[in-house]
């Protein structure tokens, strides 16, 4: 695993192996974990927004969501890509649980998704136990009642798909109230039908990749500039206590 500064965030990245083995540690043991997928829209709003960028760095683990973050972080392998594009993380991780026999509670903002991640999930392990479905409606769903649903139930792990902005503020203000282990947010953005991920249109990831990418180059040639000027300073610093000590 190795730390990687985005945008003045810093983001674990683990290997595939290594955040599946970090996740099922995750299960039983007494907190709520929470797995929180990024992509370049989601780290050019919390690059901008000081609460976001708190929020995600609150997540105990994030995890690539789009393959195009990764060719503007320069982590572009094959491999990597791969695992991204064939939801590697996820495919071996409902595998585990249902294995495991751990309780799964999805919550999304329409029945259609709903339907679909349920098929998506069933289609990577077909004894998984999905217990329940909430449907988040952005205008009468509140945090509370959503909470309250899943107290009743206890589930062993929540997965979600809903804005963005809306998983962050919804995980991070009530983590410590809901009584499950580990709750995974996948990206809004992504379309799940039957056993294919896509990631939205190929113009739209485009659009904030070149965004995306431009933020990144910025915030490295600021981050440089102003190492190379704290450099200087020590280094007129040490010149004027040198010529200080010689007289």
């Amino acid at each position: 695993m190795k730390v990687i500064d985005v945008l003045g965030m810093h983001i674990t990245d683990y290997p595939i192996k290594e955040a599946i083995k970090h996740a099922l540690k995750y299960i039983g043991n007494g907190a709520m974990n929470t797995i929180f997928y990024v992509s370049s829209p989601v780290l050019l709003e919390a690059g901008e927004n000081p609460q976001q960028r708190e929020w995600l760095e609150s997540m105990d683990m994030l995890l690539y969501g789009e393959p195009t973050v990764l060719d503007v972080l320069g982590e572009n392998t094959r491999e990597r890509k791969n695992e991204i594009k064939q939801d590697a993380f996820l495919h071996e991780y409902i595998k585990k649980i249902a294995r495991g026999k751990q309780r799964v509670y999805l919550i999304l903002d329409s029945q259609e998704k709903a339907d679909q991640l349920n098929e998506y999930l069933h289609d990577l392990h077909e004894s998984v136990d999905v217990i329940g479905i909430y449907i988040w409606d952005e205008e009468n769903s509140k945090a509370e009642d959503l909470v309250n649903e899943l107290n009743d139930v206890s589930p062993d792990v929540i997965i979600s798909k809903i804005p963005n902005l809306v998983q962050q503020k919804l995980i991070c203000e009530n983590r410590r109230m809901i009584n499950a282990s580990v709750w995974i947010a996948l990206l809004h953005e992504r379309v799940i039908k039957k056993k294919k991920v896509t990631f939205g249109s190929k113009l739209n990831r485009l659009f904030y990749m070149r965004l995306f990418k431009r933020k990144v180059n910025k915030y490295e040639t600021e981050k440089t500039e102003v190492a190379q000027a704290e450099q200087k300073e020590t280094d007129a610093d040490g010149a004027d206590g040198q010529a200080a000590d010689a007289e």
